[in-house]
């Protein structure tokens, strides 16, 4: 980036002013050609004394009337006016002030170039953003038409009325089962029993008799000899 001041180009490898249209040159010193860089990045903001005393010369012990002396010496340098005050102003009490409408600013061909593919960037972004803004906008009811569209489709499959159907086979299957388990689990009464005869005194015979019921629903006992069985003893 290139500085021009009321048509002076600054260079900062000279510390120089180049006319941008007759070509003179006019040397400035070192802090001279700061400050004047100083307030040109600063238009139209008004800097305090004491900010420009410190980057300037950093701190550096100089008398007071330096910084008016270089303020001086860079009107003279822009052909500034120092009574009308064109260009750098002094603020009562405040500091100076440098007015942004003579200023400047070119850049290189190089530095151009970059700027022009950054906008040419910027802008192909932009306008790939709002070309997506409607497809996306549009994006959205074609999902909701889907989703319908994959409902009716269940719905058909899968009449309403058939649902409450398939639950109460269910239940009454349930039922079933629950009511039908003791029936299965338990012996009936009428079943055959085994059951085993103890005798005193002898332990190394088993006796088992088997028992049922009569058809007139009394109990009889009934010897078997053949379920009778002898053991052992150990």
């Amino acid at each position: 980036m290139i500085i021009v001041v009321n048509k002076w180009r600054m260079v900062p490898s000279l510390n120089a002013l180049i006319h941008c249209e007759t070509g003179e040159t006019r040397r400035l010193g070192e802090y001279h050609f700061i400050l004047l860089e100083t307030l040109a990045k600063n238009a139209d903001t008004v800097l305090a004394r004491s900010y420009l005393m410190t980057e300037v010369w950093k701190n550096r012990i100089v008398g007071g009337n330096s910084l008016p002396t270089a303020i001086h010496a860079l009107r003279v340098a822009i052909d500034d006016d120092g009574k009308q005050q064109e260009i750098i102003k002094t603020i009562p009490k405040k500091g100076y002030l440098f007015n942004k409408n003579y200023l400047t600013l070119e850049f290189p061909a190089a530095q151009a170039e970059t700027l022009d593919e950054t906008t040419a960037t910027a802008k192909e972004e932009s306008s790939m953003q709002a070309q997506e803004a409607p497809e996306t906008a549009s994006a959205a009811p074609r999902q909701e038409e889907n989703v319908i569209v994959e409902a009716e489709k269940i719905k058909r499959r899968y009449p309403p009325f058939l649902l409450p159907g398939i639950a109460s086979i269910l239940l009454i299957t349930m039922a079933l089962i629950f009511f039908a388990m003791p029936l299965i689990t338990s012996p009936s009464p009428d079943a055959p029993q085994l059951v085993k005869e103890k005798f005193d005194n002898v332990s190394h015979i088993a006796a088992y008799h088997l028992y049922t019921t009569a058809p007139n629903k009394k109990t009889a006992r009934i010897r078997c000899p053949a379920y009778s069985t002898r053991i052992a003893a150990h």
